[in-house]
């Protein structure tokens, strides 16, 4: 997203929505500027990271890794 985008929120979770539309709510869920991947095991996560992954660059987009945070137990 453009720095400053006053409307970011918003048009990150419409893309999202579209990329990852028919996995939303059961294995995703965006939220405001961030994409929450849920699951109960370790080989499970990196599957589902990888689904995501691959819809992400198939819809040409990119994530900076330094926002993001892998495999945490818990979120805030």
């Amino acid at each position: 997203m453009a720095f400053g985008l006053g409307g970011a929120p918003a048009t990150f979770s419409k893309v999202m929505d579209a990329v990852l539309m028919d996995l939303m709510d059961v294995e995703f869920l965006v939220y405001f500027e961030d994409i929450f991947i849920f699951s109960a095991t370790i080989p499970e996560h990196a599957r589902r990271m990888g689904l995501v992954f691959e819809r992400i660059r198939e819809a040409n987009l990119k994530l900076g890794i330094s926002k993001c945070t892998f495999a945490v137990p818990k979120v805030s």
